[in-house]
Protein backbone atom coordinates (compact mmCIF):
# COMPACT_ATOMS: atom_id res chain seq x y z
CA UNK A 1 0.00 0.00 0.00
CA UNK A 2 2.69 1.98 0.92
CA UNK A 3 4.05 1.90 -2.42
CA UNK A 4 1.17 2.31 -4.77
CA UNK A 5 0.60 5.92 -2.38
CA UNK A 6 4.61 6.92 -3.39
CA UNK A 7 4.15 6.33 -6.55
CA UNK A 8 0.84 8.10 -6.65
CA UNK A 9 2.29 11.30 -4.85
CA UNK A 10 5.25 11.32 -7.05
CA UNK A 11 3.38 11.45 -9.98
CA UNK A 12 0.93 13.94 -9.29
CA UNK A 13 4.00 16.34 -7.75
CA UNK A 14 5.63 15.94 -10.72
CA UNK A 15 2.86 16.86 -12.79
CA UNK A 16 2.11 19.53 -10.99
CA UNK A 17 5.85 20.80 -11.10
CA UNK A 18 5.75 21.15 -14.41
CA UNK A 19 2.53 22.67 -15.15
CA UNK A 20 4.17 25.40 -13.38
CA UNK A 21 7.23 25.22 -15.06
CA UNK A 22 5.14 25.46 -18.60
CA UNK A 23 3.61 28.53 -17.52
CA UNK A 24 6.82 30.03 -16.63
CA UNK A 25 7.49 28.73 -20.15
CA UNK A 26 4.76 29.93 -21.38
CA UNK A 27 6.03 33.74 -20.44
CA UNK A 28 9.45 33.37 -21.72
CA UNK A 29 7.80 31.96 -25.10
CA UNK A 30 6.05 35.32 -24.93
CA UNK A 31 8.84 37.49 -25.23
CA UNK A 32 10.63 35.42 -27.60
CA UNK A 33 7.81 36.03 -29.86
CA UNK A 34 8.52 39.72 -29.99
CA UNK A 35 12.00 38.66 -30.73
CA UNK A 36 11.07 36.82 -33.44
CA UNK A 37 8.71 39.45 -34.56
CA UNK A 38 11.15 42.01 -34.80
CA UNK A 39 13.36 39.94 -37.01
CA UNK A 40 10.21 39.18 -39.18
CA UNK A 41 9.70 42.75 -40.18
CA UNK A 42 13.46 43.00 -40.80
CA UNK A 43 13.23 39.95 -43.15
CA UNK A 44 9.86 41.66 -44.77
CA UNK A 45 11.94 45.51 -44.97
CA UNK A 46 14.89 43.15 -46.75
CA UNK A 47 11.92 41.57 -49.30
CA UNK A 48 12.59 38.31 -48.42
CA UNK A 49 10.36 35.38 -48.91
CA UNK A 50 8.54 34.27 -46.02
CA UNK A 51 5.38 31.48 -45.61
CA UNK A 52 2.86 32.99 -42.94
CA UNK A 53 0.81 30.08 -42.43
CA UNK A 54 3.67 27.51 -42.01
CA UNK A 55 5.27 29.50 -39.42
CA UNK A 56 2.19 30.29 -37.63
CA UNK A 57 1.12 26.65 -37.21
CA UNK A 58 4.87 26.09 -36.32
CA UNK A 59 4.40 28.10 -33.37
CA UNK A 60 1.31 27.05 -31.80
CA UNK A 61 2.65 23.67 -32.21
CA UNK A 62 5.73 24.20 -30.15
CA UNK A 63 3.65 26.17 -27.43
CA UNK A 64 0.61 23.56 -27.32
CA UNK A 65 3.77 20.76 -27.29
CA UNK A 66 5.32 23.03 -23.78
CA UNK A 67 2.38 21.86 -21.87
CA UNK A 68 2.64 18.03 -22.85
CA UNK A 69 5.73 17.41 -22.35
CA UNK A 70 7.01 19.40 -19.04
CA UNK A 71 5.00 17.15 -16.99
CA UNK A 72 6.16 14.39 -18.25
CA UNK A 73 9.50 15.62 -17.54
CA UNK A 74 9.07 16.75 -14.36
CA UNK A 75 7.23 13.60 -12.85
CA UNK A 76 10.34 11.80 -14.76
CA UNK A 77 13.07 14.22 -12.80
CA UNK A 78 10.88 13.63 -9.49
CA UNK A 79 10.57 9.83 -9.55
CA UNK A 80 14.06 9.75 -10.65
CA UNK A 81 15.27 12.23 -7.19
CA UNK A 82 12.99 9.66 -4.99
CA UNK A 83 14.47 6.52 -6.26
CA UNK A 84 18.13 7.73 -5.65
CA UNK A 85 16.80 9.08 -2.29
CA UNK A 86 15.46 5.61 -1.38
CA UNK A 87 18.74 3.56 -3.26
CA UNK A 88 20.89 6.00 -0.75
CA UNK A 89 18.81 5.60 2.43
CA UNK A 90 18.97 1.58 2.05
CA UNK A 91 22.66 1.40 1.65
Amino acid sequence: MKTILFIIISLVSGIIAGEIFATINLFVVELTDKAIGYELHRDIAKKKAFNFTEFHSYRVWQKSGTFAAIPILGTALLLGIDVFRILFSSL
